[in-house]
This record gives C-alpha cells, structure tokens and sequence, in this order.
C-alpha cells in the first residue's frame, strides 16, 4: 500500500489516546498500535496475557503466523482486501467512528491456540487522509476449537451510509473469496450447486459437462478444502461445502 507518512492528528495526541486505552484497558484484553506502512507494531500492551513480553512488537508476517492454519487463508485474503478499501476510499473511514472488527484464532507463547475477538479503530492518517495506523483490541474469549473467521464493520450512527458502503464492500470480498482462496471459476460454480443439493448428473446436466468432469472438480474442490483448512477431516467435496457454508462464504 502506497502510503504517506502518519501526521494525522500529530503523534503527541496519538501518544496521548494511546496512553489513556492502557490505563482503561480492558481484563483479558491486548492493546495494539499498528503502523499499516511500515507493516509492524508501533506499540503494544498486555501480551503478557499470552505469555510474551507485554509490549511485545510484531510485523505482518509474525501476525499471520500466530493465526491458525484453519484460519490463515482467510485473515490474510480477507483483512488484506478490506485495509485496502480503507485506503483507496478515504472519505469513508476519517472521522466516520469506524470499528473493523474480527472473530479470529491467536497463538501464545506456548503454542496454544486461543479465541479472541479483534477490534480495530482508525489512529492516524497521511496527508492524503488515508489509513496509516490503527489500535487493535484482542479480546481474549477463550481457547480456540476451530470457530469460523468471522468479519464485521460498523461506524458511528451518524454515518449510516458510509457503513451501509463498507459492508457492502465486505459483502463483496466474502464473494470473490473463494476464487481468492485459489478455486477456479468452475470449481465455484460446482460449490453452489453442491449446495443446492445437485447430484453429480444434475451438475453435468447444468454445466453441461461430461459426469467424470465433474468428478475431478469435486476431487479437485476436496484438494483445496483440505489444503486451505487442515483442521477439518474432509473425506467428500460436500464436506467441504458444509464447511465453507458454515464460514459465511456462499
């Protein structure tokens, strides 16, 4: 992302909000100020919660590896896609009250996987008004069993239309999702019909492919199901149906 420099308020009122969300932190809570430029903590409080050092710093790539694998695909897909929105549509998010928020998994220090719910706030803009950095609030909920990635964005509620946009842009990523995931166009097509309950003939019948086609898309689709969400034991494409419907992601 081709972003300016963070002087939007100035780093002494930043310094100063960041200051007083420490001092009313919440229990079971982890404060994060990220810079989206430089890809890294610019600074933290209370991961001593999940037994690292409590202002621990860290970049984008140490972020992602502290998701779990079941949910990796979808964090970096989605939240990289919807950072982006923020970005190129400014007049959205400055002053609007915007809360981007995530269901998501967190690994501690001892490798534990746990449930936290993310809550991320606008901090500090570039010239151009654009998105620089942004206090995160992990949530901690519990231990992690394999719930869904789950999304979210809300504004104050004097601005009803800037959040009816930017769910609709969500709303637009979670549909582009599953080719952003790396199934193709086809192997899309078949998921939907799966999901309405088509038979392999009735697929064929639609697409008006040869049945031993749709035969290596279903293999093909419970390849990639396994691949994206290692938790899961998927033994038929179907399974992986029923799991990506039970994400939000049909």
């Amino acid at each position: 992302m081709n972003l300016g420099e963070a002087i939007d308020p100035p780093w002494s009122e930043v310094r100063q909000r960041w200051l007083k969300a420490v001092v009313h932190r919440p229990p079971r809570t982890v404060l994060q100020l990220f810079d989206a430029r430089e890809g890294c903590t610019v600074r933290s409080s209370g991961f001593s919660l999940l037994g690292y050092a409590d202002d621990r710093e860290f970049n984008t790539r140490e972020l992602l590896q502290k998701t779990h694998e079941n949910q990796r695909s979808l964090l970096h897909y989605q939240t990289e896609r919807v950072y982006q929105v923020f970005v190129d549509k400014p007049e959205l998010i400055k002053g609007k009250g915007v809360v981007y928020c995530n269901m998501r998994s967190f690994m501690d220090a001892k490798g534990e996987f746990w449930r936290v719910h993310q809550a991320s706030v606008p901090m500090q803009f570039d010239y151009a008004g654009r998105l620089v950095r942004y206090l995160s609030y992990y949530r901690i909920i519990g231990k992690y069993n394999g719930e869904p990635f789950e999304t979210d964005i809300f504004t104050d509620a004097r601005f009803p239309e800037e959040e009816r946009l930017l769910k609709a842009a969500l709303k637009q990523i979670k549909r582009d999702l599953l080719q952003g995931l790396g199934f193709t166009l086809r192997q899309e097509e078949i998921i939907r019909l799966i999901l309405k309950k088509h038979s392999r003939k009735d697929i064929a019948e639609v697409l008006k492919i040869d049945p031993r086609t749709v035969d290596k898309h279903r293999q093909a689709i419970l390849e990639k199901g396994r691949e994206i969400f290692p938790l899961n034991q998927f033994s038929k494409a179907d399974d992986v149906v029923v799991y990506l419907n039970r994400q939000w992601l049909l």
